[in-house]
């Protein structure tokens, strides 16, 4: 009599972006691969397997491999497969705001349903990528159940309940493609339990192992392995009854420090250099969204895209690229199937953010193709935005205070009111005026040929404002940097002492320090040094300016390596930007002992205050993480350590950033560099054994930094608790700041600004951005307190209702 049935299946990931090749060498190498799994399921009825596809790899079957196709479908109808989704060009979820993580979902799964089922419910994010929001995402997008990979001990089938209460059947990877640990599992697993293995299509294993090893199995220990979809397992069982809440996690866990959390994504150098291109985009994408939805007085209501926007990326003849696929963009992203700016920007934006950029194996070329895709997305959005302006200009009176203005600009704010840097060009130096005819502290930097001016201009929420340029003769001097060590406001202190820095705040102290790091030459013509920073041996220099008291600690931190670092006080918060300049390619967090244990820890600046809990930011809301101890994440727009009365937050402002945290200890760490393994010291090698099955040959010994690495993050010493601060809001001012478009006023019949285009209540509640849902324009909201709330949005002279729960996300149809 049999012990027991355990039910086991293939997750096959397709992807046809791969980080290490040109889409030619894809093209002409991946469809053997697939036909030799094809082949396996024809050979063998009885396997089962879920294909995971993207939208692109779709496409590009489509396009070369019709055959392939036409297989996965018949075998789809026998039985044998169930399709999952993708994001659509393979991005990770947590390199993307809301609105981009959102359209890739959504844009994947439209091409799956429209090409191979129209009834897919499945889902598995690219990397297996997951955050506490993505149930609710997936579930707004028809998706039943979902795969993620194992992270504790969990019964499977499970239903993952999200940040907002949102529950989703799912399946996780527990085997992994070798088949030593199936036995273990099914010894362990209950009655009826299900396992998956599995992993990328293109690294496919031997399925005749693996049925050996099945066979073994059941022999020994009278255990039945039958073969299963997770569809089909759900059709049989129905919804698993175990509830459980999952951490978010990307391709590893914070115990596998080589490929632990998202950090991954925020450590090598390409990494570093590629977050500005993505928050420009995605930033510049989001506004005109919102613009194109909300902005009065303009009969084309959406702009037709011309050709006198689009400019060239030679890399796009290697990868593939949105010109590729236009058949997306018409069905899916533009307008009545015409396209626009906005439409083209989108498309551009959803290639661009594809994780293999920057992923296990980083390619100067892919990742310069992707930076190109950005360029373009920002490019595209910005014609979009500056149209609409431009037409919103033409109805407007200039404000008195204005009307002498050497330059007149119009800014776009898509966020919260607040305080904004902003800076423009201008061939006099000047002041920078509002709309009200006030004069704000303006710094001026002659560049050469015009003149930089940069000021902190207040702006209402969701609303355009004017502000001009009042032109002199010569710029105001400000005091110039002397010999000093401490500056201080009416709030905070920051002072050098011993080899740290010291910020002193309502007679509490938090240390902030370089920690110790490894630093290696590849070549081997030095030894491998432990750098111990030592903040008192470097130069010290302070000002005062206009935004503030200014520290400046300029360190040769090592032979090769020097850094600047530039501390500005602004009432509670303290703005710091990290330079480093390698003037020798170097490793850092690495032995030129290959074999050596890698530090993954690497380049840091560490915060050490008092031990709290830590909480930090995904993609539409914020999660507390569930350990004390030494724990690795990534923050999608802030973080905190609060402790019982006081707190510390940290605000990236140049994109997605990795941390290092031991709250019990009240440490919190903002990592800034790394040479994880990723970047190919040699060519990629793609062979097959006799068999047919694919082996991909790959060396790398770790990423090199060289020239200049640049960082800023704002750090708020606050007392109390963190969601009295309006972190949300603020990281989004900081990261994602107004439009400015150089402008001429017409001859309005006395429109005025600020303009505003609408308005949404309470302030805890925070606008994604606006979409085309089910050929409506919806805007996506959500809740940021963890309150129930009654959200308002007012627009076009209508008022539209929703009530939230906590950490909830709303649709609403306008």
């Amino acid at each position: 009599m049999l012990a027991k049935t355990v039910y086991l299946t293939l997750q096959l990931h397709t992807n046809m972006s791969y980080d290490r090749y040109t889409k030619q060498f894809i093209l002409k190498e991946f469809p053997k691969i697939y036909r030799k799994g094809i082949k396996n399921f024809y050979q063998y009825p009885f396997l089962r397997a879920q294909v995971n596809m993207s939208g692109v790899t779709i496409r590009m079957l489509q396009q070369h491999d019709k055959d392939i196709i036409l297989h996965l479908k018949k075998l789809f109808h026998r039985g044998q497969i169930a399709f999952a989704g993708c994001q659509y060009a393979c991005s990770l979820n947590m390199n993307t705001d809301e609105m981009t993580g959102f359209e890739s979902i959504r844009l994947g799964l439209e091409v799956l349903r429209s090409t191979l089922d129209p009834h897919a419910d499945g889902f598995m994010s690219q990397e297996w990528a997951y955050h506490n929001q993505l149930p609710w995402m997936l579930k707004q997008n028809g998706v039943n159940w979902m795969v993620v990979l194992e992270n504790g001990n969990h019964v499977w089938p499970a239903r993952i309940s999200g940040l907002d209460g949102t529950l989703i059947n799912t399946v996780a990877k527990n085997v992994g493609w070798g088949v030593a640990s199936l036995e273990e599992k099914c010894i362990k697993a209950r009655n009826n339990e299900f396992l998956l293995t599995g992993g990328d299509f293109e690294m496919c294993g031997s399925i005749e192992k693996l049925f050996r090893t099945i066979k073994r199995i059941e022999a020994k220990h009278r255990i039945k392995i039958e073969f299963s979809t997770f569809p089909a397992w759900l059709q049989k069982f129905g919804e698993p009854s175990e509830v459980i809440v999952y951490s978010p996690f990307g391709g590893g866990f914070e115990n596998r420090l080589e490929k632990e959390s998202f950090s991954k994504w925020s450590l090598k150098p390409l990494d570093i250099k590629i977050r500005p291109y993505y928050l420009r985009a995605m930033g510049t994408v989001q506004k005109a969204g919102i613009i194109n939805e909300t902005v009065p007085f303009t009969s084309d209501h959406r702009n037709r895209c011309r050709n006198d926007s689009l400019t060239d990326n030679p890399w796009g003849q290697m990868f593939e690229s949105a010109f590729d696929f236009p058949e997306d963009e018409i069905k899916y992203l533009a307008p009545l199937g015409k396209p626009t700016y906005l439409s083209k920007a989108k498309h551009h934006l959803l290639i661009g953010v594809n994780s293999d950029a920057i992923g296990w194996a980083e390619w100067g070329p892919r990742w310069q193709h992707r930076v190109g895709e950005l360029k373009q997305a920002a490019v595209l959005a910005g014609k979009e935005i500056a149209e609409k302006m431009d037409k919103v200009a033409n109805i407007l009176t200039t404000p008195n205070g204005l009307r002498k203005m050497s330059k007149l600009f119009l800014a776009f704010n898509a966020n919260r009111k607040g305080v904004y840097p902003i800076h423009v060009d201008s061939p006099v130096p000047g002041t920078i005026v509002t709309a009200e005819g006030n004069e704000i502290p303006t710094i001026n930097t002659f560049c050469g040929t015009d003149y930089q001016l940069k000021a902190m201009l207040p702006i209402d929420d969701f609303a355009l404002t004017l502000f001009g340029v009042k032109g002199q003769k010569a710029p105001r001097v400000y005091e110039p940097f002397l010999d000093g060590n401490s500056i201080k406001n009416d709030i905070l202190e920051v002072r050098v002492k011993g080899k740290n820095l010291i910020i002193s705040h309502n007679n509490k102290t938090i240390t902030l320090c370089i920690p110790p790091f490894k630093l290696s030459n590849p070549t081997g013509y030095s030894k491998t040094q432990m750098i111990k920073p030592d903040l008192s041996k470097g130069f010290c220099r302070t000002r005062n300016t206009p935004f503030g008291p200014q520290l400046e600690i300029f360190h040769e931190t090592a032979w090769p390596l020097q850094t600047r670092l530039l501390i500005t006080l602004q009432k509670t918060e303290i703005l710091c930007e990290a330079h480093f300049m390698f003037y020798q390619p170097s490793w850092v967090g690495k032995s030129r002992n290959e074999k050596a244990k890698f530090n993954i820890d690497g380049l840091r600046i560490e915060l050490q205050g008092d031990p709290g809990d830590l909480f930090y930011s995904i993609p539409f809301g914020v999660v507390k993480h569930y350990s004390q101890s030494l724990s690795y994440a990534a923050i999608h727009r802030f973080a905190v350590l609060q402790a019982k009365d006081r707190g510390i937050a940290v605000i990236p402002r140049s994109g997605m950033q990795g941390i290092r945290t031991i709250p019990q200890k009240g440490i919190i760490g903002i990592r800034l560099g790394a040479s994880a393994a990723g970047e190919c010291d040699l060519r990629p090698v793609l062979s097959y054994d006799r068999t047919g099955n694919p082996k991909h040959t790959v060396h790398y010994s770790g990423a090199v930094f060289s020239g200049h690495y640049h960082h800023e993050f704002t750090i708020r010493v606050y007392e109390g608790n963190w969601r009295k601060e309006h972190l949300w809001e603020r990281s989004s001012q900081l990261q994602n700041p107004p439009y400015i478009r150089e402008t001429i006023t017409g001859n309005g019949a006395g429109s005025v600004v600020p303009l505003k285009l609408f308005d949404l209540t309470p302030s805890s509640v925070m606008l994604a951005g606006f979409c085309i849902r089910k050929s409506r324009t919806t805007a996506i909201v959500f809740e940021t307190a963890g309150k129930s709330v009654k959200a308002v949005l007012r627009y076009n002279n209508k008022a539209y209702a929703v009530n939230i729960k906590p950490h909830g996300i709303c649709e609403i149809h306008v």
